[in-house]
């Protein structure tokens, strides 16, 4: 938890608890987060799904089914409204 020092508005420099955990951009593996995860190049019009996952629009098009799409990294269908 952040700690501030008595009359000063400022985190001390002991800011964050030992138990803390570093988040990752990458999710511990070896991707790189500014490249999509289905072409595996820089994001092109990137698009975010509701699972928070980005994906390019040119690589989401194969995917689309209906008015849904199915999310390459995590499977979950997002619905597209118009």
């Amino acid at each position: 938890m952040a700690q501030t020092n008595g009359d000063s508005d400022q985190l001390s420099e002991h800011a964050v608890d030992d138990d803390c955990e570093t988040l990752s951009l990458t999710g511990g593996g070896e991707r790189d987060p500014f490249t999509c995860p289905q072409c595996e190049r820089e994001y092109k019009s990137p698009r975010v799904l509701n699972c928070l996952h980005v994906v390019c629009e040119e690589c989401l098009k194969p995917l689309l089914v209906e008015d849904s799409i199915e999310c390459p990294t995590c499977k979950l269908v997002s619905a597209l409204y118009n």
